[in-house]
């Protein structure tokens, strides 16, 4: 299936600013991620916005590469973002180079060129990939393709060092009779078991769930809880709200009682 226009997903204009890219995204991604409580969108929705941002910075990077750090090199240099997943799994990535010839005369071939390529996994952020035979032409000479690797921005988790930090949200039945709790990290889910009424705000250390290290290994993810008050709609709150109701009319009548049974 096609993917739909990146500037379309993210109710953006073209030709609009990084800055504009990163404040849609996040809007976007604050209505949709499966693990907040904005308007209920699928999982595959923000899937598709956060494609969409990734493209996005890919294309406004390409529109900024630069020539190799001598300034005379045919080198085609330029970073990329790519998301914690990516970062860990790998991913396949089509890339168009910007069409702009040099002032010394380097071109890229007529019309652009497109460079697909396979993101190798457990890849750290600051690596630099090379592409050799993809930068810039003069004559028969023709310079690489430099990738430096950046970490996305993703609303959902922070990146500190090797280190992935995010929230969290549990229900307050999760909260209170503990058990397992379903985290989101780089590579897919992560079932971790809850004390019941495991202190609120607190965090839990998850060991080499976090971001590939450049010398091997990876960080850790860093989760902090955030019990949530029930949604009127929640199913699994009605029969503990049910007790309560019942529990708190008990003790009404309870009081009634013994004040009636007390007056003179």
């Amino acid at each position: 299936m096609p993917q739909r226009d990146p500037y379309e997903v993210l109710g953006l204009a073209r030709g609009a600013t990084l800055a504009q890219v990163k404040r849609a995204f996040r809007q976007r991604a604050r209505q949709t991620h499966p693990d907040g409580r904005g308007d209920g969108a699928s999982e595959a929705a923000f899937d598709e916005a956060r494609s969409a941002y990734i493209r996005l910075l890919d294309e406004l990077a390409m529109a900024a590469a630069t020539t190799g750090s001598d300034g005379s090199s045919l080198d085609l240099v330029t970073r990329l973002h790519f998301t914690p997943r990516e970062l860990v799994l790998g991913t396949e990535r089509r890339l168009a180079y910007p069409v702009h010839p040099r002032s010394d005369g380097a071109t890229l071939p007529a019309g652009g060129r497109t460079l697909e390529f396979t993101f190798p996994p457990m890849t750290a952020v600051g690596a630099r990939l090379r592409w050799a035979g993809h930068g810039w032409q003069r004559g028969r000479a023709r310079g690489a393709l430099v990738v430096e690797v950046a970490s996305s921005e993703m609303p959902s988790a922070a990146v500190k060092g090797d280190d992935l930090r995010t929230v969290q949200p549990i229900s307050m039945v999760e909260w209170l009779r503990g058990g397992d709790v379903s985290i989101s990290a780089p590579e897919g889910r992560v079932v971790v078991t809850l004390e019941p009424r495991h202190p609120p705000a607190t965090k839990l250390r998850l060991s080499a769930r976090g971001l590939p290290r450049g010398k091997g290994g990876r960080g850790d993810l860093i989760v902090t809880l955030q019990p949530r008050w029930p949604l009127p709609e929640d199913a699994a709150w009605s029969p503990l709200l049910a007790a309560h109701r019942t529990l708190h009319s008990g003790l009404l009548d309870l009081f009634s009682t013994r004040a009636d049974a007390e007056e003179p």
